[in-house]
């Protein structure tokens, strides 16, 4: 099927709570492709950085052709000032490229939470174009593990919980503990 070739991608899709604790980063590709008549003498990516990732932990891991990347006031950008892609018509391998960098999620993030971040890609003085939104989340465990579900049938709701937890057990003459280990 068809495919948007600018796009942009994260990794990993789902973070834990102890990833967050160790600073663990997420990487971000953008990938983009000129489909226009002509070559492309310049491009450049923005990229509005959500709050939820530390400016301070950006760090360029590669690209594929020589890019200048500048991050001020979570605008971060990449300029690839005479690129000189061809465009996909005239030369299809060549007409694609890419950048790679990776960020530290902050520290406050809680379980069930989603972080989104798209790019703008601008091919020499045209009209931008907007990538999808790559997310990623923080894992919301519930600790409720298929053994204990298969021993006794029971149904917990809502997940997540805000102030009550209902319980049902079909009934049985046997007697099963429940214990509350984590308030999320």
């Amino acid at each position: 099927g068809a495919f948007d070739p600018n796009d942009i991608r994260v990794s990993p899709e789902v973070l834990s709570m102890a990833d967050i604790a160790a600073g663990t980063p997420v990487t971000y590709t953008v990938r983009f492709q000129n489909t226009g008549t002509f070559l492309a003498e310049d491009v450049l990516i923005t990229d509005l950085i959500a709050l939820q990732l530390r400016e301070s932990s950006f760090e360029l891991i590669g690209s594929s052709h020589t890019c200048q990347a500048m991050l001020h006031n979570g605008l971060l950008q990449f300029r690839f000032d005479d690129i000189m892609l061809p465009d996909s018509n005239a030369n299809e391998p060549e007409s694609h490229g890419w950048v790679m960098f990776r960020m530290t999620p902050q520290n406050f993030l809680l379980p069930g939470a989603h972080v989104y971040n798209s790019a703008s890609i601008y091919f020499d003085f045209n009209e931008p174009i907007h990538t999808n939104s790559a997310v990623f989340g923080i894992e919301l465990n519930t600790a409720i593990t298929p053994s204990a579900v298969e021993a006794l049938p029971t149904w917990l709701w809502p997940n997540p919980v805000t102030d009550l937890l209902n319980i049902s057990m079909d009934r049985t003459s046997r007697t099963a503990p429940v214990t509350i280990i984590d308030m999320n």
